[in-house]
């Protein structure tokens, strides 16, 4: 995230605290192959929320 400039958002706040990327990645590592889709867009979603506000 770092390395696309999506780690922080407006002001420099974190938009992921290390525990939920962590949490987050085990889930994307754990997902079944057919849920990848539904899976990327939950994923992106939620990395987006904190920006919408």
């Amino acid at each position: 995230m770092e390395k696309n400039n999506a780690l922080f958002g407006v002001g420099g706040i974190p938009v992921i605290s290390n525990e939920a990327l962590a949490a987050l990645t085990l889930f994307i590592a754990t997902s079944k192959t057919e849920e990848v889709d539904a899976v990327k867009n939950l994923t992106i979603s939620i990395l987006n929320i904190e920006k919408d506000e």
